[in-house]
């Protein structure tokens, strides 16, 4: 199975970033202002750049190679897909260096109650980005695949509500 490069240009809208910080450093962060709590969810470059991490492009991918595979052969698809696809760098630099703060409230399990949640939202950006793959499939279906992930699953914070949705600007062969 040969190895494959495309380019890959992606718009984004309305994504919600919420970065793990660890839960020590989480109860921290919670009594910070909602500015630096934002700023704290956010992945920002040296560049002061917020980014989009690759692993949301790849789980959204393999997300949507799951929720279209055989019924009874889901995450066969997923896992052969899963060591099929890269995309690099490891953080991709949409060149903005502000965002918006979103503020909702969030059931608490733990406490059975509610809480606030404080992330960076990002009404659009723009990255491009390189996807290896060995999959057995064409541009045109692996664009078509993307195109439909960034549509039903998108990348980030709250996608079942239907943030973090994206689209295929443009993809093209590489060396």
């Amino acid at each position: 199975m040969a190895t494959k490069k495309y380019q890959v240009t992606i718009t984004g809208k309305d994504t919600l970033q919420h970065k793990f910080n660890g839960q020590e450093e989480s109860k921290a962060i919670k009594k910070l202002s909602d500015k630096e709590q934002a700023e704290y969810s956010a992945y920002i470059n040296e560049q002061g750049h917020i980014c989009i991490p690759s692993k949301w492009l790849r789980g959204c991918l393999l997300e949507y190679y799951y929720d279209n595979g055989p019924s009874k052969g889901k995450m066969k698809a997923k896992k052969h897909a899963a060591s099929r696809i890269r995309f690099t760098p490891a953080l991709n630099d949409t060149g903005l260096d502000t965002w918006e703060i979103d503020k909702q409230s969030i059931p608490d399990p733990k406490k059975a109650s509610r809480d606030w949640c404080v992330r960076a939202r990002i009404p659009e950006w723009t990255i491009t980005t390189t996807l290896t793959t060995s999959l057995d499939k064409t541009m045109k279906e692996l664009h078509r695949d993307l195109t439909n992930a960034g549509e039903d699953i998108g990348v980030g914070s709250a996608r079942i509500h239907g943030y973090g949705r994206f689209q295929i600007d443009d993809m093209k062969e590489i060396e």
